[in-house]
């Protein structure tokens, strides 16, 4: 029996890699996100209740983006989510 769930492949998908995570959008999207960003401050926070004190500034954000192939990008709607395999120690 033939499947009739085939993914419908965007040809112009891009990969932002934010940080230590990677995503998957059309190209236009990623361009807004990358846009939106480029202006992005870091912030941060470092303890608890009254002592809590707010950090704004500093280094700009890791985040980048490549253009992704529609071979590629088949291949991977294919393979579905990665899934680590557990090791037995």
């Amino acid at each position: 029996m033939a499947t009739t769930n085939r993914p419908s492949p965007a040809k112009s998908m891009a990969v932002i890699h934010l940080g230590w995570q990677e995503y998957v959008l059309p190209v236009k999207d990623a361009a807004a996100i990358m846009a939106a960003l480029e202006s992005a401050e870091r912030y941060d926070t470092k303890g608890f209740g009254d002592e809590k004190l707010h950090y704004v500034g500093g280094e700009a954000p890791n985040i980048r983006m490549q253009l992704l192939d529609e071979a590629s990008y088949l291949q991977g709607k294919f393979a579905g989510p990665y899934v680590a395999e557990k090791t037995s120690d």
